[in-house]
């Protein structure tokens, strides 16, 4: 029995070890206090699916935990209140720094966020955001 038990025990730890070796880019994000941390890395954003409150200021945390310069952009979604490092709903940070973007939603439905660096969207790095 000693030795079946050691065996699951075993096997358990080498599936959790093989299961968060390898970034997916899964998971589905809430804001906590308005604020939504955002991580980009080599090749996607973790979480892929977030859902924020219509006409509530959220705050993006931006942080770039890959070997390549990354941003994230979310296009045809109306919004005010925005703070970005560039024109519209847009944030980007070299390796290992982060970055913020504010912005209230102004309309509900699903929108793609993608980061516009050349060839990075085709290799998934792309996500929803959903406006409820």
């Amino acid at each position: 029995m000693r030795t079946v038990t050691g065996f699951f025990l075993v096997a358990a730890a080498v599936l959790a070890a093989c299961s968060g070796g390898g970034r997916s880019g899964s998971g589905v994000a809430t804001p906590k206090a308005g604020v939504v941390e955002v991580t980009a890395f080599e090749w996607g954003f973790e979480p892929e699916t977030i859902t924020i409150p219509l006409a509530e200021s959220v705050r993006f945390a931006f942080s770039n935990d890959g070997e390549a310069l990354h941003n994230l952009e979310i296009d045809d979604l109306d919004a005010d209140g925005i703070e970005s490092d560039g024109s519209g709903l847009f944030v980007e940070a070299s390796p290992g720094e982060g970055s913020t973007l504010v912005f209230t939603p102004n309309e509900s439905g699903e929108f793609e966020f993608y980061c516009t660096i050349s060839g990075h969207r085709g290799r998934g790095m792309v996500g929803t955001l959903i406006v409820r």
